[in-house]
This record gives C-alpha cells, sequence and structure tokens, in this order.
C-alpha cells in the first residue's frame, strides 16, 4: 500500500528519499534505506539524519512543529506553512466526517470518536486523501515479474492458508487478537485438501498444520518477498488472516482470497472489492490503544470475534469462492 502513497509524495515533491525499519519494506521497494524506528517518535529528529531534508512524512500521527497531530512536519523554516496547510485540510476533514462544525484542532475531538470513525471507513487512502493527495488503489503497483516457483508445477490447483498473528511454539504474538487457532487451522486443511493440496505459509516458530504443505518444501528456506508473491500467483485460493497476502490481492489477482478478521478496521477490507472477508467483530478493538491487540479492551480480554468463525464457515465461504 505504501507504494502508492510513495508516487503520490514524489508527484508532489519530486525529490522523495523512502526510509523504514522493517525488512520487507526493502523487498518492496529496494531504493528505501533503514532507519531506526526510536527517531520516528518525534519527527524533528529526521533531520539529524537527513540535513538536506525539508519536511518529513510518515503514515502515523506524530507531533508536528506546533504540537499537533498529523503526519507531517517542517524540517526547515520553508515548509512550516506548508505543514499547517496540510493540517488544516486533515483536520476541516475530520470534523466533516464526524459530521460536526469545523474547528481547529483534533484535540477538540474525543479520540475514541476519531477512532471509531476512521475504522469505519472503507478506504485505505482516506487520510492521504484528506491532507490533499490524489492517491488510490491504481497506484499500488510492484515491481515483480512472474516467475515459475520451485516444485509447483507438481501440485496442479492448490490452496495456500496463513496465520503470521497465531503464536508459535514459544506462545509469544504481539497480535494474538487477530490470530484464529491451530485446531481450526488443522480441520480446514483436512477438508481443503480433499478439494486440492494445501500449503501453509509457515511463519517464525509455528508449527504445520495437519494435511498441510510447508511452503519450505515449494519455495526452499531461504525465500523472500518475490518468492512468496509468486506462489500467490501460481494459487487458486488463499486463505488467511488480516496479514500481508491479504493486501497482495491488490496486485496478484489470480487466486480467490478469503480473510478471515475479527473487530480489525474496515479500511484494511478495501471495500471488500480484491478479497471475501469473514468478520463477526463490531468493535473494531484490535485497532484500539496499546495493549488492545493482545487484550480486547471492550470485550473483557476474550477473543469472542475470532471464535464466531467456524471451519463450516470458512470452508463453505472457500467452495462459494472455488464454484
Amino acid at each position: 500500500m505504501g507504494t502508492a502513497v510513495v508516487r503520490a509524495l514524489k508527484r508532489e515533491y519530486g525529490d522523495v528519499k523512502v526510509v523504514h525499519f522493517e525488512g520487507l519494506v526493502k523487498q518492496v521497494m529496494p531504493e528505501s534505506e533503514k532507519f531506526p524506528l526510536d527517531s520516528l517518535y518525534d519527527l524533528s529528529t529526521v533531520a539529524e539524519f537527513f540535513p538536506d531534508a525539508s519536511l518529513a512524512v510518515i503514515n502515523k500521527f506524530r507531533k508536528d512543529n506546533d504540537g499537533q497531530l498529523s503526519f507531517f512536519c517542517a524540517l526547515d523554516d520553508s515548509m512550516l506553512e506548508h505543514v499547517r496547510e496540510r493540517r488544516a485540510a486533515h483536520t476541516a476533514g475530520v470534523f466533516r466526517l464526524l459530521g460536526r462544525t469545523p474547528g481547529t484542532s483534533l484535540d477538540e475531538i474525543n479520540s475514541l470518536s476519531i477512532l471509531n470513525a476512521m475504522n469505519a471507513e472503507t478506504n485505505y487512502f482516506a487520510d492521504w486523501q484528506r491532507y490533499g493527495f490524489d492517491v488510490g488503489y491504481d497506484d499500488v503497483h510492484l515491481d515483480h515479474p512472474e516467475e515459475d516457483v520451485g516444485s509447483v508445477s507438481t501440485l496442479g490447483d492448490f490452496a495456500i492458508v496463513h496465520d503470521s498473528r497465531l503464536p508459535g511454539r514459544s506462545g509469544i504474538s504481539p497480535y494474538v487478537m487477530k490470530a484464529w487457532y491451530p485446531q481450526r487451522w488443522s480441520l480446514l486443511c483436512r477438508k481443503l485438501s480433499e478439494i486440492m493440496p494445501v500449503v501453509q505459509i509457515v511463519g517464525r516458530d509455528q508449527q504445520c498444520w495437519k494435511n498441510a504443505i510447508p511452503h519450505t518444501e515449494i519455495i526452499g528456506e531461504s525465500a523472500v518477498f518475490k518468492d512468496y508473491l509468486n506462489l500467490l500467483r501460481h494459487s487458486r485460493l488463499y486463505v488467511g488472516t488480516d496479514s500481508w497476502p491479504a493486501h497482495a490481492a491488490i496486485c496478484v489477482r489470480k487466486p480467490k482470497y478469503v480473510i478471515l478478521k475479527g473487530a480489525v478496521s474496515r479500511r484494511w477490507d478495501h471495500d471488500g472489492v480484491y478479497s471475501k472477508i469473514l468478520r463477526t467483530g463490531l468493535c473494531q478493538a484490535c485497532e484500539g490503544p496499546a495493549g488492545a491487540n493482545s487484550s480486547c479492551l471492550w470485550r473483557n480480554g476474550t477473543h469472542e470475534c475470532m471464535d464466531a468463525i467456524t471451519v463450516e464457515m470458512v470452508y463453505n465461504t472457500a467452495k462459494e469462492e472455488l464454484a
């Protein structure tokens, strides 16, 4: 999704340096540079690393030069007014979103009201558009040509399953509220394997579910982003939780995508245009304040949003998509 934003920024500003703090970004945008995560909490510190830059932009709300929440921060005086104009346009858009009389600062609005309203939006690029950028899904593009993938030719039609949120053998996951359950995955894999082979993208120290083939047998132990992308291109069906392959559907259209979601933001649904979304939650807890990722603040720490998604629901939806 960031590729679209970078294209919009380059159209507006010309010379744009892309920095990241996650290895995957480097594989998607090779021109990007590693940047220390702690230094992004205060955008003004970016100037210490890039003294020739005049503007810092990040797709997270941070305090700008006036101490107001924004994606933009001026790194020299020449961009101060520009940053204020961007912030004013965005703030006006948020007030319109809430149906309120225009104000001058997001501090005038209860933060939970903003959170709920933004999470209910189905357009991922809504905030960027409020800032005045002409950016959308047509700008999303990955420069990775299609290639043959390992021993995939022996599989014929096959399905891919993936749950990057599920705790591994260590029991650790920063997004446990977005995960499903190993027992349900294994049962789903057994049922799907009666239709076609099932390949599991196995992450970190995760175990391979019954009746699933680990992706390493197809694309090897040292696979990188383009290898996973090409594995998706060759598949007939993808079933997973809220993680990156769900968004690859915007660029890789061949498989049918079935995405299991609890109460995460509808912005990540992309209006259901690219994937079939199975959603049972209403509260948006998983996109809430710090701590909500592991202990639902709205449901007393329970996991009921994902609980309500049954194996039968997923299997029947997959069959409908394959029909």
